[in-house]
């Protein structure tokens, strides 16, 4: 990881408070049919749909721009949600639309939602924000 991502985000931010203490091991056994090689890419996209639910980025704005790319703009320029997700400086997130794809070829919508809701549940258990949007006021 750039160590200059490190000096970039606050000791103090969300993200790494989530990172200490968030499990992200039960996801394999949801998801049943991937393999262990495979982990990272499930644990990309747990965090990634954890950060638009937290930060609600797929909240409507007055910007004339297609949700998509705005929450890839949004993923790309924000230093901590790349810290968060592991992504060094020199490269780029995944696209939104790739993520969703990854969503439905690995998994099915019930088994993403009942990840997000154990990954939200581990946040209210410690005290951190875990309702839409609630990560902004934090």
């Amino acid at each position: 990881m750039d160590s200059l991502l490190d000096k970039l985000v606050p000791k103090n931010h969300l993200v790494r408070k989530l990172n200490n203490i968030l499990d992200f091991s039960f996801i394999a056994d949801v998801l049943e049919s991937y393999a262990t090689n495979e982990n990272s890419d499930i644990i990309f996209i747990a965090k990634y749909l954890l950060l638009i639910h937290l930060y609600h980025l797929d909240r409507e704005m007055k910007i004339n721009m297609p949700l998509p790319e705005r929450i890839d703009q949004e993923i790309n320029d924000n230093m901590a949600y790349r810290l968060f997700l592991e992504i060094d400086l020199d490269e780029h997130a995944l696209k939104y639309n790739e993520i969703m794809q990854a969503t439905v070829t690995h998994g099915s919508q019930e088994k993403w939602t009942a990840i997000l809701t154990s990954l939200l549940q581990q946040c209210k258990e410690n005290g951190l924000p875990y309702e839409q949007g609630s990560a902004g006021d934090y």
